[in-house]
């Protein structure tokens, strides 16, 4: 099947979001001279993954996820009186310089560029996105670029993926192709705007949800066989 363009969700999908995090989550703990022990990362990571599908699907707001997630990670391991509004900016400042990618992002990417339109879609805070795709230098590759927080929605409001259709000028829905790792985000909301989907599954995990992805790939390789640039099975 050929695509007229290709939606990329941003962390976990392009950027490996979980790396650049546990590094910037335990240079703010030292700055803050607070101990960084072996478990902590996970239980941050729990707890960040807890707040963040409450604020997709509409429990809390933006700036209540970005301050709770902490709150309650200095709960669980004890530390107290931490500025939590200073380490919060101190470690969303600190993403941006640690751009890593997933194993294949930048070389799809240039496979990609030229031979279809390309557009990033994400949920993430545009204090971080918006430096990190400067600095990793993979913006040029896009023509859209839609940040949550600019436009007053998310993933998977439909008012979003509404708003990245008109920046894209209105393409056939079936000649757009969303790649992404979150089934209710990504493949929930594209399918119900009516987009191809590609669900990004490197872990294979188990689908236990309602949503049906049109693609499943555990490796980002395989994208140029879905959109039609190879011509072996995937």
């Amino acid at each position: 099947m050929s695509f007229d363009w290709i939606l990329f969700d941003a962390d976990h999908t392009l950027f490996d979001f979980d790396r650049s995090a546990a590094e910037s989550l335990a240079d703010t703990m030292h700055a803050h001279n607070i101990p960084h022990l072996n478990g902590h990362w996970e239980l941050y990571n729990r707890i960040n993954k807890q707040c963040w599908t409450a604020y997709e699907n509409g429990e809390i707001d933006r700036d209540t996820m970005r301050i709770q997630r902490f709150t309650l990670f200095f709960k669980e391991i004890g530390a107290k009186a931490v500025d939590i509004e200073t380490f919060a900016s101190q470690y969303l400042l600190g993403l941006p310089s640690r751009p890593y990618f997933i194993d294949g992002a930048t070389e799809l990417l240039h496979r990609l560029h030229g031979t279809v339109r390309l557009g990033m879609i994400t949920n993430g805070l545009t204090e971080v996105q918006r430096p990190r795709l400067v600095s990793s230098g993979i913006d040029r590759f896009f023509d859209v670029i839609v940040v949550s927080g600019e436009i007053g929605h998310m993933k998977p409001e439909r008012a979003y993926f509404e708003y990245t259709h008109l920046q894209m000028s209105r393409p056939e829905k079936q000649k757009v192709l969303v790649v992404g790792d979150s089934l209710n985000a990504d493949i929930k909301g594209g399918s119900e705007f009516g987009f191809i989907t590609c669900w990004f599954n490197p872990q294979s995990a188990q689908n236990d949800s309602a949503v049906t992805p049109d693609y499943e790939i555990d490796a980002l390789h395989r994208i140029p066989f879905i959109v039609g640039l190879h011509t072996e099975n995937i």
